[in-house]
């Protein structure tokens, strides 16, 4: 439902996402097969695109798609499809690998500019911290936040909840019709945090794993941080969701004990967190 109303509302976000999982997708099952012309032209065509919709997304993107290519197609891929290797060691050796790439896409003018938005996008948060709701004391502007993300991404992933209150003003109706269209959305959960825990398969290559689970884990982090509380970004992450989603079900009955208990935790969760949300706003 979720996809239905963003969909129905506007149409930038969903050519973003639509961007989005078709490079993705590209990545992970066309160029298994081969590289040809036809496939190397969409890979261009869906980039350039997301480039013109939302640069902020693409430049993450682009970075991801340069540290693919290079453990895909080259002696370093032997290292890290070896599942016997720590996962440890091989997030230490890509943050190796990612900072001189880093500094050489900062370093470009549409580096500075993405530096530039992300630092006042940051500047926001912070003055936001002083306003009312309950957001506030899950918002991260320094370090010393850091803390805060895993319930940030949580309050990402379910917000926003039904409200209990009367609606004051017209403007807050389509708020309120997503907050119940957003329902199916949170009884998901539990499914989708067994599909990500559990995503995993003998052919699936680490690359692809980066692609599926690291590379939206990281979206999910940087949405909680700098775009917290903006349901539109929130967006781009429901098809994560889905496909997560997929996975959790398919092992449903492998798992009935962790569902039963996320289920559990989710519904005391709620019945904690919505009178306090009400009391702290």
């Amino acid at each position: 439902p979720n996809l239905i109303f963003w969909s129905a509302s506007q149409v930038k976000d969903p050519l973003i996402i639509l961007c989005t999982m078709s490079l993705i997708y590209i990545m992970v099952c066309k160029f298994r097969s081969g590289i040809n012309i036809f496939v190397v032209l969409a890979y261009v065509f869906f980039m350039w695109l997301l480039w013109l919709l939302r640069k902020d997304f693409c430049f993450p993107l682009i970075g991801t798609s340069i540290i693919w290519a290079l453990f895909r197609y080259t002696l370093l891929g032997r290292y890290f499809n070896d599942p016997r290797r720590a996962m440890m060691i091989k997030m230490g050796v890509i943050a190796v690998f990612c900072m001189p790439l880093l500094t050489g896409l900062g370093g470009s003018r549409y580096g500075g500019d993405f530096v530039g938005t992300m630092s006042k996008f940051n500047e926001w948060q912070g003055a936001l911290v002083s306003s009312s709701g309950f957001t506030r004391y899950l918002r991260v502007v320094s370090p010393a936040d850091f803390y805060k993300i895993p319930p940030a991404m949580a309050f990402t992933a379910i917000a926003p909840l039904p409200a209990l209150g009367p609606v004051t003003a017209p403007n807050k109706y389509g708020a309120v019709i997503y907050s119940y269209i957003n329902i199916p959305l949170v009884l998901m959960m539990p499914f989708v945090l067994v599909g990500l825990l559990k995503f995993r398969s003998p052919s699936m290559l680490f690359t692809d794993e980066l692609l599926v689970r690291w590379l939206p884990i990281l979206t999910w982090a940087s949405i909680s941080i700098i775009f917290l509380g903006v349901l539109r970004y929130k967006a781009a992450l429901l098809t994560y969701f889905v496909m997560w989603a997929a996975v959790g079900w398919s092992n449903r009955q492998r798992y009935k004990n962790q569902l039963t208990f996320f289920y559990a935790f989710a519904a005391i969760g709620m019945v904690m967190i919505i009178p306090s949300a009400t009391v702290f706003r």
